[in-house]
């Protein structure tokens, strides 16, 4: 038979390592690989151990589980004022923070009477960057001044992202904004 003093030491020993247990699967699960470094291994820590993060470009996923798809960003920057019967050039920013570069498709509408539309291409994003994307609007002549709806969406391996825009059509008065 233990003598209780005995035993309340080996129930610290229990929950010390219960917890050092818990401090490891923790850190594991934070979705970065982590790794115990050895007493003095850092100088800047009076810990006897600390715990690291290895950092790296590479995605990393268990074996038999797709890659994670990549994440996509579309943002209206501008466009151009314009009187009716003219074209002006709508500025967007297209976003992939993926681990790879993509070739996303990208799709503008616009007010649903207009001809020419929906206007239509590809773009190139390197990984983890933007690019910007410039595409004409063509306004139809007799077009009411003021504020049209314009719609970016963007789609690259079944992940898909959109942003809303606008144009002003000028009226016949008005100046051409600088």
């Amino acid at each position: 038979m233990k003598y209780p003093r005995d035993a309340s030491r080996s129930l610290f020993a229990c929950a010390a390592l219960a917890l050092l247990a818990g401090v490891v699967f923790s850190a594991a699960g934070c979705g970065k690989e982590a790794r115990l470094l050895a007493p003095g291994s850092r100088s800047s820590t009076s810990q006897s151990f600390a715990l690291a993060e290895s950092s790296s470009d590479s995605v990393h996923t268990p074996p038999g589980k797709p890659p994670r798809p990549p994440v996509l960003t579309a943002q209206f920057v501008e466009a151009d004022s314009v009187h009716a019967g003219q074209t002006g050039l709508s500025q967007w920013l297209v976003g992939n923070s993926g681990p790879r570069s993509l070739t996303v498709s990208w799709t503008v509408t616009a007010d649903s009477s207009w001809s020419g539309f929906p206007i239509q291409g590809t773009i190139d994003v390197g990984r983890r960057s933007t690019a910007s994307l410039a595409v004409p609007i063509p306004v139809p002549g007799g077009t009411a001044p003021g504020f049209y709806p314009l719609l970016l969406t963007v789609v690259s391996d079944g992940t898909a992202a959109s942003a809303a825009g606008f144009i002003n059509v000028l009226g016949p008065d008005s100046l051409r904004a600088p």
